[in-house]
């Protein structure tokens, strides 16, 4: 995960309470980290939630995967989110998410989304026998410094044993 993630976008410590303030925060995030003009943040936030209203990102386990394209980033922008309360989602089993990645990609690069995606969904799907402690490496972390230390040692997901 660490190919695409922007160390310096990592939130370990969300403050947001609902989903809406969740992706905003960290499309805010991507834009601090300048990897989004601060003038498209409402259009990106915009962008993800219309997804979002299509059918929710929350994969379950206690994480979503909001994501979008848009012009306005010349490469894959992401970043990811950790909340300890928990956010509500409507993810599909129902439970809230605690560990947030947000994609953000130009239209124009297709592949890069989706292998973003599917990095995402294979690291931390319940189908990963290793998912359940790499969430809980993240919800342990006090830095972005720490965050990015575990998201760089996260297994593999797809190396068998």
């Amino acid at each position: 995960m660490h190919e695409f993630l922007s160390p310096s976008a990592l939130l370990p410590s969300m403050t947001a309470t609902t989903r809406d303030e969740a992706i905003r925060e960290l499309v805010q995030s991507l834009s601090n980290a300048g990897l989004l003009p601060s003038s498209d943040v409402d259009m990106v936030v915009g962008a993800i939630l219309e997804r979002e209203s299509i059918s929710s990102t929350g994969i379950g386990y206690g994480v979503a995967i909001p994501h979008s394209r848009h012009r306005g980033v010349n490469k894959l922008a992401c970043t990811m989110g950790i909340s300890q309360k928990g956010i509500p989602f409507d993810a599909i089993d129902g439970q809230p998410v605690h560990l947030i990645i947000l994609v953000v990609s130009n239209p124009n690069f297709p592949i890069d989304h989706l292998k973003a995606l599917e990095r995402s969904v294979r690291t931390f799907a319940p189908t990963n026998p290793e998912s359940a402690a790499s969430i809980q490496k993240l919800k342990a972390v006090n830095s972005k410094e720490e965050m990015w230390s575990v998201i760089r040692n996260l297994p593999e997901p797809w190396v068998q044993s």
